[in-house]
Parts: C-alpha cells; structure tokens; sequence
C-alpha cells in the first residue's frame, strides 16, 4: 500500500491507456472530454504550477545548461529516429508496413511537453532543464520531422506553418510560465507549503 501511495500515477498510467482503449470516442475531437480545449487549458495549468514552484535562479542555472540540451535534441531528432531505422530493417516482414511506418513516425515526433514536464519533476529531476528542453524540441520539430518524415516516405515534406506553432507555444506554455513566476512574489510561500498536491494535480491533468 506504501508503493502504491508514492507511485500512484505510475500505477494510473495502464488504467488511463485502458479507459481511452475502451472508450476512445471520448478524447476524440469532439467527444464529451473536448479534448480539443481541455487538453491545451491543462497544459497551461501544468507550466503555470511550474512556474510557481520553481525558483528563477534555478531556471536560470536550467537554461545555461547547453551539455544538457545537446544531449537531449541530440536523442529527440538523431538518436531516437536513427534506432527507429535499425528496428524497423532488423523487423523485415515481421510486422506490417504500415505498422513499421508508424513507429518510424513515432520516433521522429518532438518530446511530449506536458509529460516531459511532470514525469521529469515526479522523478525529483531536473525540472528547468526539462522546461527547456520541451519547448525547445517543439521548435525544432516544425522543421526537423518533416524533413525526417520526407526521407522515410522518400517523397517531399510539407512544412507547418511556423507562426501559429509560435503562438500556440506562447500562449500554453511560455505565458503561463512566466505567469506562475510572477506570481512567486506573493505565493511562494504557499506553493512551496502546497508543493506535493500540486504535482499531484499535474500528475492527474496527464492521466487525463
């Protein structure tokens, strides 16, 4: 029961992939979840509690990291599609092609922000770094997979247009963020006493 008190989201997580395998009209765009809206409002929530509970010196320590962060693009777009390659040659006939093509895709995707975000200060790690680094990976995303994706479909790339991804990387993540840091000034106190049941909730808006 201890176990399950300390690791109770990890102990979710099978249970969330259950209900959306069973249900899955309700995350659907236009299902009763509204996904569509409560997904991007629980990813603001997510950088503005993370922001209130992280200290500026530390984000600033985070951001100077660049050993970090040339490890961590280096694995999203090199290392992560390389080894998707190597499985996908060492599969052959084993698995069908579009299945193949799929986990290609899938290991050419940027990093999950949210969950990169949460799961990485769950582990008691290095919360600035990941904050970077998701929003860092989105960038790079809008340019780098489609021109992964090209090669693997050995046919040409069609581009996101950059400006709505800015402004959507903005609004979700940068602007509730610094938000959360402002509002430091007169909340800190209460954020750190409210530490645990915050990562709680961001643990709980990831199951969603």
């Amino acid at each position: 029961m201890t176990w399950l008190r300390q690791n109770w989201f990890v102990a979710a997580l099978p249970v969330a992939v259950w209900l959306a395998w069973i249900l899955p009209e309700a995350g659907a765009t236009g299902g009763w979840l509204r996904a569509e809206i409560t997904t991007k409002v629980g990813v603001a929530v997510i950088f503005l509690f993370q922001g209130l509970t992280l200290a500026a010196d530390a984000l600033k320590a985070g951001a100077k990291q660049w050993r970090l962060h040339l490890i961590v693009q280096g694995f999203t777009f090199a290392g992560f599609p390389l080894l998707g390659v190597l499985l996908d040659f060492a599969a052959g006939s084993w698995a069908s092609a579009d299945l193949r093509l799929g986990f290609l895709f899938l290991c050419v995707l940027p990093s999950t922000i949210s969950s990169a975000v949460v799961m990485t200060a769950v582990a008691g790690g290095n919360t600035a770094g990941a904050i970077f680094n998701a929003v860092a990976s989105s960038l790079l995303g809008v340019f780098l997979t489609p021109l992964w994706i090209a090669w693997l479909m050995r046919s040409t790339g069609q581009s996101v247009p950059l400006g709505p991804v800015v402004l959507e990387i903005v609004l979700l993540l940068l602007a509730p963020f610094f938000v959360g840091q402002g509002l430091r000034r007169w909340g800190r106190a209460w954020a750190e006493r409210h530490r645990r049941r915050l990562a709680n909730v961001s643990s709980g808006i990831i199951l969603f």
